[in-house]
C-alpha cells in the first residue's frame, strides 16, 4: 500500500532537506536506550530517548518496527517553540517504520492575538513512515509529512464519531507540507486551516467522508493529488450518521474570526473521480457573512459524480475555473451502489469575478446573476436542453464555445485528459484574452504553447500560429451590428469592430425579472440569438431592451432576422427609441401587425398592416427605414429585404416630429403568455445621417441650436402641466410643467 519510487523521490525533492546536523538511529526491535549510542551500529530503541538529545537540524533514521505514538507538546515555559530548524524523522531504506499516531500540540494559555498563522514553531518533518491512527496538529508552524502512509484505526462508519475520523487534521499554522503521501482507510483524508499549506502529489482514497476539507486555507496550493473512492455506503434516509462524501470540500465552518475564509487557494493538476456526492463542494455556515475569495481551479481532471460534479453552492469572490478537463463517459460509471453520471458545473449566482475558460466541460456554468469576467473558449460535451442565460453580468455561451462536441479522449477511463491529435480542443484555447495569466504547464508538465489547448492536457511539440486578436479601427462608425455571439449584451463585442463598423451594446431600463436573455437558437442555424423573456401565465409581461448607441442617429436602416415561436401577441422592435416611454414600436407578432407610438408613456396605435406580421413559425427578415422630412417622420418596412416597401407610415404630428429628432433601436415585449417568445438575430443598423452635435440646453426642436423656433414651442405649451420631461413640449427643466422657468433656460442659452 505504501507508495515508493518516483513519487517518493519527487516528494522528497519538493520538501527540501534539513540543515546539516547530527544523525541518530532508532531500532524498535533490536535497539537499546541503555547500551546504544544512537549510531547506525548501536541504535537506540525509543522516541523517548531520542527526544532527550535532538536539536534543530538533526535527523532520526528509523528501522523496521512500531515506535508507538509520536507526541510533541509546546509550552509557554519552553518559549513555545519546539525546534528552531528542521528535525527529520525518516525511514531507513527498505524498512517499515510505524508510528501509532502523530500529535503536535500545545498546553497552557495560548496568545490572545489572531492565530490562524499558528503561534509556535515545530520544524518537524516525517518521511516515509506508516502512521496507523492519524496525524493531529494544532497551531504549529513549519511541519511536513513526506512519502508517508497515513490511516485511521476503524471503524469509519456506524456512528458520527466514526465517520468524522480524519487521517490528517490540523488547526491553524503556517508552512505546512503534505507531499507524496498515501492517505486511506479513514473517514476524511485531510482537513484543516492555516497559511501557506501545500498538499502535493498525494494519493487520497477509500474514505467514508471527504477527501480534502479546506476550512480556512490562505495562500495555499493543492496540486498533483489523486483523490477517489469516497463513500459511506448508506443514504441520508438510512442512517443518521450518514455524510455526503465530497472529494474537495471548500468550507467556512461557522462564526469565526475574519481570517477563517479560504483566501488565495489554487487547486491544480489534481485527478478526481468516484464519489458518492460532489467532486467539489463549496458551502458555508448558514449565518456566516464571510465569503471565500480568490479560489482557482486549473489543470484538474474530473470524472463523473453522483451529485453535482462542481458545486459552488455558496458564493466566492474571484473564482477561476480554467484548463480543466471533465471526462464525459459513454455510459454511467458504476461505483458501489451508486450510478455516477453527473457532469454539472454549478457556479453560484452570487459569486463575483468569475472566470470560466479553456475547459473541456460536461454541462452547466455560471448561474444568471453571477458577476462573470469571461465565460468562453470552452468545449461542452453535452448539448444542454436549457442553455445558460446571458443577462447583465452573466454570460451565455460565448463566441468561441464549442457545444455538443466530442473532445476525442485517447482513453477516457484513465482520467489523464490525453487528447487525440485530431481533437477540436487542440489550439482552441486563449492566452491573450485571458483576464489573468494561465499556468505555464499542463497536468503532465508539458509547457503550454502560444495557443493553449482546452483542458488539462497539452499536445506536445506543437507550434501553432499566434492567437488572433480583435482589431480596433479608428474611423467614423456608420454601421452598427450584433450577432449576439459573445453571449453578453451590456458591452461592445470587440470582434464586431471593423472599417466604419462597430458592435452594439444594450441595456435594460428596469431591474425587473422579465428580461431578455441570450441563448443558442436553432432558428438561425445555431449560435446565440436574442430571445424574449419567459413570462407569467396571468400577468402582462413587459420588457425593454435599448441600444446604447443611437443618441445622435437621425436617418437609418435597421435590419434584423426574426423567428416566431408559434403564438401571436405582443413582441417587436423599436426605432427612434429614447427610453421606455418614448419610442416607435413595430409590434410584428400581433395579428395584422401594428405601429405604436409612445410619448411620455402614452401609447397611440398609428397603423395596422398584416404585411409586417411575423409568420407563426419560421424565420422572416426585416429592414425598417427611418427618414426625416420637413415636418414629418416616415417609417417604412421591407419584410423580406427584397427592395419592396411592404409598409409605410408618415407621422406629421408636430410634437412627435419635434420629439423624435434622433433615437436608437431596441426591443419591446408586452405578452400575456408564459411561453410565447420571438427570437432575433443578425442585427444591423446603417446610419445615413447623424445629428450635428449634442443637443444644447433649450434646444426644443432638436435642430442643434437654440433660437426663436424654440421660444415658439415653449409659448405653444405654456401653462401645460403633467406632460413630463422632454424638450418637445417645452419642459426644459424637467419639472413636469411649462412655465416661466423654461423661458429662463431658453434665455440663458439663446443663440448657442
Amino acid at each position: 500500500m505504501k507508495r515508493r519510487g518516483v513519487l517518493l523521490a519527487l516528494a522528497l525533492a519538493l520538501a527540501g532537506s534539513a540543515a546539516a546536523g547530527a544523525t541518530y538511529h532508532l531500532d524498535a526491535v533490536n535497539g537499546s536506550d541503555t547500551a546504544g549510542d544512537g549510531s547506525a551500529a548501536a541504535p537506540w530503541q525509543s522516541l523517548a530517548k531520542v527526544f532527550t538529545v535532538i536539536a534543530g537540524g538533526d535527523t532520526v533514521v528509523l528501522a523496521t518496527g512500531n515506535y508507538g505514538p509520536f507526541q510533541q507538546v509546546a509550552t509557554a515555559a519552553g518559549g513555545w517553540d519546539l525546534f528552531d530548524d528542521w528535525v527529520t524523522f525518516t525511514e531507513a531504506p527498505g524498512a517499515d517504520a510505524k508510528f501509532e499516531s502523530v500529535r503536535i500540540a500545545y498546553t497552557g494559555v495560548r496568545p490572545s492575538y489572531p492565530v490562524l498563522e499558528g503561534f509556535f514553531d515545530a520544524y518537524l518533518r516525517f518521511e516515509g513512515i506508516h502512521i496507523l491512527d492519524g496525524v493531529s496538529c494544532s497551531y504549529a508552524r513549519h511541519w511536513a509529512l513526506v512519502g508517508c502512509l497515513i490511516e485511521r484505526v476503524g471503524p469509519w462508519t456506524g456512528s458520527v464519531d466514526n465517520i468524522e475520523k480524519t487521517a490528517v487534521s490540523f488547526r491553524e499554522g503556517t508552512d505546512i507540507l503534505i507531499a507524496g503521501c498515501e492517505i486511506t482507510n479513514t473517514g476524511t483524508g485531510l482537513a484543516g486551516c492555516g497559511h501557506d499549506v501545500r498538499l502535493l502529489n498525494n494519493h487520497i482514497h477509500h474514505g467514508t467522508h471527504d477527501g480534502i476539507r479546506v476550512t480556512g486555507f490562505w495562500n495555499s496550493l493543492i496540486e498533483g493529488n489523486r483523490i477517489h473512492s469516497f463513500d459511506d455506503g448508506v443514504s441520508d434516509a438510512e442512517a443518521n450518521w450518514s455524510r455526503h462524501c465530497d472529494l474537495i470540500h471548500v468550507f467556512i465552518p461557522g462564526p469565526a474570526p475574519e481570517g477563517w475564509q479560504n483566501h488565495n487557494v489554487v487547486f491544480r493538476n489534481n485527478v478526481l473521480y468516484d464519489t458518492e456526492a460532489q467532486i467539489v463542494q463549496f458551502n458555508n455556515y448558514y449565518a456566516s457573512p464571510i465569503r471565500n475569495e480568490l479560489i482557482t481551479f486549473e489543470n484538474n481532471v474530473f470524472g463523473p459524480s453522483h451529485a453535482n460534479m462542481f458545486n459552488n453552492a455558496d458564493p466566492t469572490d474571484g473564482l477561476i475555473f480554467r484548463n480543466n478537463t471533465v471526462v464525459v463517459l459513454d455510459q454511467p460509471r458504476p461505483f458501489g451502489r451508486w450510478t455516477l453520471d453527473n457532469y454539472t458545473l454549478r457556479i453560484s449566482g452570487a459569486s463575483t469575478g468569475v472566470q470560466v475558460y479553456n475547459n473541456l466541460l460536461g454541462s452547466g456554468g455560471p448561474s444568471t446573476g453571477a458577476e462573470v469576467v469571461i465565460f468562453d473558449y470552452n468545449l461542452y460535451q453535452i448539448a444542454p436542453s436549457s442553455p445558460p442565460a446571458g443577462v447583465d453580468g452573466s454570460r451565455a455561451f460565448g463566441r468561441f464555445t464549442l457545444v455538443g462536441v466530442d473532445p476525442m479522449f485517447v482513453d477516457p477511463a484513465a482520467f489523464d485528459g490525453e487528447l487525440d491529435p485530431a481533437s477540436p480542443a487542440i489550439d482552441f484555447g486563449t492566452r491573450l484574452m485571458a483576464p489573468t495569466p494561465i499556468h505555464a504547464f499542463d497536468i503532465a508538465g508539458e509547457p503550454r504553447d502560444n495557443r493553449p489547448d482546452l483542458g488539462a492536457w497539452e499536445l506536445p511539440g506543437q507550434n501553432p500560429d499566434e492567437e488572433p486578436v480583435p482589431v480596433a479601427y479608428d474611423d467614423e462608425k456608420t454601421v452598427f451590428v450584433d450577432d449576439f455571439a459573445d453571449g453578453h449584451y451590456n458591452d461592445v463585442d470587440p470582434w464586431l469592430d471593423g472599417p466604419h463598423q462597430q458592435g452594439m451594446s444594450w441595456h435594460r431600463p428596469d431591474p425587473v425579472d422579465f428580461k431578455y436573455v441570450v441563448s443558442p437558437s436553432g432558428h438561425f442555424g445555431g449560435g446565440n440569438a436574442l430571445i424574449d423573456p419567459l413570462g407569467s401565465a396571468t400577468d402582462v409581461r413587459l420588457a425593454w431592451l435599448f441600444s446604447d448607441q443611437g443618441g445622435d442617429w437621425i436617418d437609418y436602416d435597421f435590419s434584423f432576422d426574426a423567428a416566431n415561436s408559434y403564438l401571436v401577441l405582443g413582441s417587436g422592435v423599436m426605432v427612434l427609441a429614447q427610453d421606455r416611454d418614448t419610442c416607435y414600436w413595430l409590434d410584428i407578432s400581433r395579428d395584422n401587425g401594428r405601429l405604436v407610438r409612445f410619448i411620455d408613456g402614452v401609447a397611440v396605435e398609428l397603423a395596422r398592416d398584416a404585411d409586417i406580421e411575423l409568420p407563426h413559425a419560421g424565420v422572416q427578415v426585416y429592414k425598417v427605414s427611418v427618414r426625416h422630412g420637413e415636418g414629418a417622420v416616415t417609417l417604412s418596412v421591407d419584410t423580406l429585404r427584397d427592395g419592396t416597401e411592404d409598409f409605410s407610415y408618415t407621422d406629421t404630428d408636430p410634437a412627435a416630429v419635434a420629439r423624435f429628432a434622433t433615437g436608437g433601436v431596441g426591443f419591446h415585449n408586452d405578452v400575456v403568455n408564459q411561453y410565447h417568445r420571438v427570437h432575433y438575430d443578425n442585427i444591423r443598423v446603417d446610419v445615413l445621417a447623424k445629428a450635428a452635435g449634442p443637443a444644447q440646453p433649450g434646444d426644443c426642436d432638436g435642430d442643434g441650436d437654440v433660437d426663436l423656433d424654440d421660444f415658439v414651442i415653449v409659448k405653444q405649451n405654456f401653462g401645460r402641466s403633467g406632460v413630463g420631461a422632454g424638450a418637445a413640449e417645452g419642459d426644459l427643466d424637467g419639472d413636469g410643467d411649462v412655465d416661466l422657468d423654461d423661458f429662463v433656460v431658453l434665455k440663458q442659452h439663446f443663440g448657442t
